[in-house]
């Protein structure tokens, strides 16, 4: 392969001494058009496409159909099992070797969870996407985004949480070979981790390709994932440009899913009018289209945003529309989600009494069905309903018992809250140093999450930490920047309380 990159720069060196009014940046606007680069990497009768014809010419059938597959698939390195895929058959190895035989394809190493990598080369891939553009290598395309969604389901479903994944039926699935798909998904984490950059770029490949249920239907698996991890940035960018296919393809279902997704994303970042307004039209989608599921769901988001918008009635009221849907639904993820929100709701109205009955029932059905990371929830509500109940011993054993939870699961966001009632808990008893510790590493993670809800509590609650500790200029400046970002908030709040007036779909 060495050989054909030195052409390459023999040919690049040819051409500027044939070229005496070209500087090197002319040379490299012309390369960096990728459709152009092989044409212009050719002089006299040297040509990098020359070289690459005459080893495609050589391979196998089989070697060959995969090399122009590889072609379309983008520039992020690939798991072997994508040849498969491609192919429509498992365990296709020996065309693997073929291809790293022929120096078509690169071996890039090994991944954490043990998986060979490849990448063509960009001139390689330019060379096979050349040849690509038959129906056949569309079926390959479409088998090879198949499998990246049938696996990326398979590796949700393991997830510790899993509750506002939505499916589609309209985008293919290819799976695995058995025993492959049990030994990339034994730990969900790590195999997402590994394949993070090429989930991301299958969404967009898909979406160019006029795939709009394989697009949306990538996007919506990666939730869980993106949401324990806190990748909002992907989560934004991916339901963004399968939003924009759906909505080219008429694909109702799609447009509320990432409509539904999006607003979560808006909901995690204070962005209260524009959760508001997406959450609503996913749910008037959903309510038309029949689909139950989406509209509890969607109505759980309206009830979440009416909630930390200070609307606690009506935050109730969601909830409890909610519960109704999913006790109907069968749907115990989404019940013990909802009676967790009416606990939480209870709590913030001061009724502590029924706060502990709807926590206390989310916390049994949390624990029935295994579901560890909705128990951390609760864990971390009832933590904050023994503060108000004045036992700081039971508070802290709960805050610290979510904590435990969150960190084991690596949900940073989730942990970050845990820390901070953790941190003011410690502030109460006296403990500055270990409350300083916890509540400076929750606002380091909401201020990279850009979650201001969170961050102003933690500046409030260090304020105070500083101001009991006699630090009074330290502590002012802490407060103050509390007092803005509750101001800039509450902004936020009133638009979204304007814009969620009308009534929800029964």
């Amino acid at each position: 392969a060495s050989g054909r990159w030195q052409q390459a720069v023999r040919i690049a060196g040819a051409r500027l001494a044939g070229r005496p009014g070209w500087s090197l940046g002319v040379l490299r606007q012309r390369l960096e058009v990728e459709s152009n680069r092989l044409s212009e990497l050719c002089a006299g009768d040297l040509g990098v496409r020359v070289s690459l014809d005459r080893s495609y010419r050589l391979l196998p059938e089989d070697a060959a159909c995969a090399f122009r597959a590889l072609g379309l698939l983008g520039p992020q390195s690939l798991p072997g099992w994508v040849v498969d895929a491609a192919l429509g058959r498992h365990r296709a190895d020996e065309v693997t070797d073929a291809l790293v035989d022929a120096n078509l394809l690169q071996l890039v190493g090994t991944d954490p969870i043990g998986q060979p990598r490849y990448r063509l080369h960009d001139l390689v891939r330019c060379n096979a996407r050349e040849k690509a553009g038959g129906a056949s290598d569309r079926h390959a395309l479409i088998r090879v985004l198949g499998a990246w969604t049938a696996t990326t389901e398979s590796a949700t479903a393991r997830l510790p949480t899993t509750l506002f994944s939505l499916t589609s039926a309209s985008a293919t699935r290819w799976h695995l070979a058995e025993d492959t798909l049990g030994r990339l998904t034994a730990d969900p984490l790590s195999w997402f981790d590994a394949e993070h950059d090429a989930l991301v770029g299958a969404v967009r490949l898909a979406a160019d390709a006029g795939l709009a249920g394989s697009a949306w239907g990538l996007a919506a698996a990666l939730v869980p994932y993106f949401d324990l991890r806190c990748h909002f940035e992907e989560w934004r960018s991916t339901h963004r440009i399968a939003l924009e296919a759906a909505g080219l393809a008429k694909d109702r279902h799609g447009e509320a899913a990432m409509l539904r997704g999006l607003a979560q994303v808006s909901l995690y970042q204070d962005r209260y009018a524009e959760a508001t307004e997406m959450f609503r039209r996913s749910l008037r989608i959903f309510h038309e289209l029949g689909d139950r599921r989406g509209e509890a769901t969607s109505i759980c988001g309206l009830g979440a945003v009416n909630q930390f918008c200070g609307e606690n009635l009506r935050a109730l009221g969601y909830f409890r529309q909610a519960l109704a849907m999913f006790l109907a639904m069968g749907d115990q993820s989404g019940e013990a989600y909802a009676r967790q929100a009416i606990g939480r709701a209870c709590l913030a109205s001061g009724d502590l009494r029924q706060a502990s009955n709807w926590l206390d029932a989310a916390l049994r059905l949390a624990r029935e069905i295994g579901d560890s990371h909705r128990e951390g929830c609760v864990s971390m509500q009832f933590g904050r309903l023994h503060d108000l109940g004045a036992d700081p011993g039971q508070a802290m054993r709960f805050q610290g018992r979510a904590l435990d939870i969150f960190e084991g699961l690596g949900d940073l966001h989730c942990g970050a809250y845990a820390m901070q009632g953790l941190g003011g808990l410690q502030v109460v008893r006296g403990d500055r140093s270990h409350a300083s510790d916890q509540l400076e590493r929750s606002l380091l993670i909401f201020q990279r999450l850009g979650d201001r809800s969170g961050e102003a509590a933690t500046v409030q609650t260090l304020g105070e930490l500083h101001r009991s500790a006699g630090r009074t200029r330290l502590a002012r400046n802490y407060l103050r920047h509390a007092l803005v970002l509750r101001r800039e908030l509450r902004g936020g709040a009133d638009l979204a309380v304007g814009a969620g007036a009308r009534d929800v779909p029964n």
